[in-house]
């Protein structure tokens, strides 16, 4: 019985550390489309002079698409009312967040130099702050387990 509740216990930490990983994973995932999006919406815009609404009914994302963020922009909705309604369901960092906002509330005020400046700032941002996070995410990953181990272990000991 006691071999039982030790077993119950480390296969109990696992699950939670691979939940957290899971997360970490999401978050990192999340950033990554944003920027890709980005990169391929200011190429577009670059050099078709596309607006966001003919980019997203062209532009092939499953994470995109299933969230629904292509499909308000195919309906014509404006990219921050698009994107904002779509966060709640995706999992992204806060300043990835406010760097997205910050781009997306300012798309479509100005003539085609300002926003390409804009998407061009957003990219280099987004960039550094995916650079980091995925770095702090391996970094996370390890104290995670590290922490999670050693929590099982002393109850396990406390078991036995």
């Amino acid at each position: 019985m006691v071999y039982i509740g030790a077993f119950v216990v480390v296969a109990a930490a696992f699950m939670i550390w691979r939940e957290y990983v899971g997360y970490l994973d999401g978050e990192l995932y999340w950033q990554r489309e944003m920027l890709r999006a980005l990169m391929d919406l200011r190429e577009k815009m670059k050099c078709y002079l596309t607006t966001p609404a003919d980019w997203a009914r062209s532009y092939d994302s499953k994470g995109l698409s299933d969230c629904g963020f292509l499909g308000r922009l195919c309906d014509n909705e404006d990219i921050l009312s698009a994107y904002r309604a779509i966060k709640s369901g995706i999992c992204i960092s806060d300043k990835a967040d406010e760097i997205l906002v910050s781009c997306f509330s300012r798309l479509g005020e100005g003539y085609l130099d300002t926003e390409l400046e804009s998407l061009e700032l957003a990219i280099e941002k987004l960039s550094e702050e995916e650079s980091v996070a995925s770095s702090e995410a391996a970094r996370r990953r390890k104290v995670a387990g590290a922490f999670i181990g050693a929590f099982a272990a002393g109850i396990v000991i406390m078991i036995v």
